[in-house]
């Protein structure tokens, strides 16, 4: 009877936050080999007891409630890139290939499949038509037979029943955590594992929208309910950060957000809820993520001609298709995220060397400059069609970059290869960097605390170490705090 809560107590002291050494993976491994015992013995008696109490835990809400929309703040970005002209101090704007010269930038793109190091517990087989970004689970998580005609109180009632007397869904929910923990995903990257099973075990939106509740809620008792109108079934979860471009209702003053199954439309009008047991009293879904999925490696190879040099970087294409689906968020996210340990490897091996022997402001204007020199300019919306915020991966992978992707990976190399403060400035309609020198410098700075930052612009070609247009040095920007100690990695 113990044996279902005693392993959510178990979750709830790791918090998902999966294990990055040998010995924690170890530990790990013989927890759930302990939990699936205790799991097994006691599963008759949890889903009895389930069954029993199942009307007092099923608190029905009639409640309609409107669906709101965040976007990300609008940037009236140029669509030509913007040119620091030394002579005057003025800013120009030209055409981005006139600047770099099509000739001298030229980019190529290699894939090749490499064989991953495979951790010791074989949770993966090439058979499976089951695929999550290169991985490819044994178990194919086959149909359940259970049905979901319908949407009301009844419908759901009757799926939970069959839920809970299913050990085979309880037992294959134990198997995704347990492939979430081997290739560390946060709650996010949990919810998009989800999914991908959803369409292997259920036929129709409302049936995988059930399933994902129920399994995603179970993780670490997290802060989701399910959403419903007349046809519909969905997921909602509340996130420790704002979502964009993300439908959500407000309930109780917080954000539960619509998170879809598989083929499943977006609700075109207000939802009303349910709440198995209090969600009130439990946590939000994390986005954070302390290091990257382990995810199989195919690699993207790209060259940047700089100077005389041509610098070869490596990403992962698996790991840009997970990024691909993350939503987007607070633009500080990015500047705190991570950068994959391979890529970060490659950008060691290529860029650190041209930075030996050099002063810190020497180091930086050579940073400054294969930005300028070496990354083509594009805004997003012409790249993608709206705005999008990309992590460091991202921004070496993609063809194209425009002012708040360039800020994001500066702010990264500035920090990891000469160790000064950096900030993030976002202005009305650009977004730079700010970097802490160890001495004076002189040139356009913003003032944050007690230090003081020289502007330095990844975007604007020719911009050196305090170089700022007149329209910034204009407007006071807003600082975004760059966690340092995620930048050790």
């Amino acid at each position: 009877m113990k044996a279902i809560p005693l392993f959510f107590v178990f979750l709830l002291l790791t918090q998902l936050s999966f294990p990055q050494t040998n010995d924690s993976r170890d530990t790990a491994k013989a927890n759930f080999r302990d939990f699936e015992k205790s799991w097994n013995d006691g599963f008759n008696d949890y889903a009895a007891q389930h069954d029993s109490d199942l009307s007092k835990y099923l608190r029905n809400h009639w409640e309609k409630y409107q669906i709101f929309i965040d976007s990300i703040r609008s940037k009236n970005k140029p669509k030509k890139q913007p040119r620091f002209i030394p002579e005057t101090g003025k800013v120009e704007f030209i055409d981005p290939d006139s600047a770099i010269g099509k000739d001298e930038h030229k980019f190529y793109q290699i894939f090749q499949d490499s064989t991953p190091v495979k951790n010791d517990i074989n949770y993966f087989s090439p058979e499976t038509s089951f695929e999550f970004y290169g991985e490819k689970p044994v178990n194919n998580f086959k149909q359940t037979g259970i049905k979901v005609t319908s949407v009301n109180e009844s419908s759901i009632k009757e799926f939970l029943r069959k839920y809970y007397s299913d050990k085979t869904l309880e037992k294959n929910k134990i198997e995704l955590i347990r492939i979430a923990w081997d290739l560390g995903l946060n709650d996010y990257g949990y919810y998009l594992l989800l999914r991908k099973a959803a369409v292997q075990m259920f036929d129709n939106q409302n049936e995988r929208a059930l399933f994902t509740w129920l399994y995603l809620r179970s993780m670490n008792k997290r802060k989701v309910i399910l959403g419903y109108d007349k046809n519909n079934a969905y997921c909602l979860a509340a996130c420790d950060k704002n979502l964009f471009n993300h439908q959500y209702v407000l309930i109780e003053k917080v954000k539960y957000y619509v998170f879809l199954a598989p083929g499943q439309p977006k609700p075109t009008g207000d939802l009303s809820y349910y709440d198995l047991e209090n969600s009130t009293k439990t946590d939000p879904l994390t986005l954070e993520i302390a290091r990257f999925p382990n995810l199989n490696y195919r690699t993207s190879t790209r060259f940047y001609p700089f100077n005389r040099d041509t610098l070869r970087i490596n990403t992962n294409l698996f790991l840009i298709e997970f990024l691909r689906d993350f939503p987007q968020t607070n633009l500080k996210y990015y500047f705190d995220a991570p950068v994959s340990e391979k890529t970060l490897s490659a950008l060691d091996h290529e860029v650190k060397p041209l930075l030996n022997g050099k002063t810190e402001v020497e180091e930086v204007n050579i940073l400054l400059a294969f930005f300028h020199k070496s990354f083509r300019y594009k805004t997003d919306q012409d790249q993608f069609g709206s705005e999008k915020y990309m992590f460091c991966d991202e921004v070496l992978f993609y063809p194209y970059t425009d002012c708040d992707d360039r800020a994001v990976l500066f702010a990264r190399l500035v920090q990891r290869y000469t160790g000064l403060p950096v900030i993030g400035l976002d202005y009305p309609n650009h977004v730079s960097v700010g970097v802490c020198f160890s001495t004076p410098v002189s040139g356009d700075s913003v003032k944050f605390g007690k230090k003081n930052y020289l502007i330095c612009d990844p975007t604007i070609i020719n911009a050196k170490v305090g170089n700022a247009s007149d329209s910034m040095n204009a407007v006071k920007p807003v600082v975004i705090e760059v966690n340092i100690d995620s930048m050790n990695n």
